[in-house]
């Protein structure tokens, strides 16, 4: 799974290597990212194990508003890291990388929670 053939993320050839944005829910939150950028073709992956793997169940991303919307299931609850991208040329790609943190449902949480996360936009 990926684009052009190239299916790990060590193949890829990115333009920006920012560090990755954390963004911290509970277990059934909704969460709402816009990577930084909108672009017809750009492409947002679940990272699994360092390969691309199709977005999670219950998730979209549109590539003209840029924005990706999740509505995590019962159960998905660890760390998951997705990678949104658009081709630049043959050989390029920007890229956003994202890690949500997902903690068990709790009534009594401390945490303080940001369901929405804007990144600045790629240049």
């Amino acid at each position: 799974y990926g684009i052009n053939g190239i299916n790990s993320v060590d193949e890829w050839v990115f333009e920006n290597q920012n560090e990755a944005a954390t963004l911290m829910i509970e277990e059934l939150e909704p969460v709402q990212i816009q990577p930084g950028f909108s672009h017809l073709g750009a492409k947002g992956y679940h990272v699994i194990d360092n390969r691309f793997a199709p977005l999670p169940i219950g998730s979209t991303f549109n590539e003209v508003s840029g924005t990706f919307s999740w509505l995590p299931g019962p159960g998905f609850v660890g760390s998951y890291q997705f990678i949104f991208v658009y081709k630049i040329d043959n050989e390029r790609f920007y890229r956003r990388t994202i890690e949500i943190q997902i903690e068990p449902k709790s009534n009594n949480s401390e945490l303080t929670h940001n369901q929405s996360l804007k990144i600045k936009n790629a240049k």
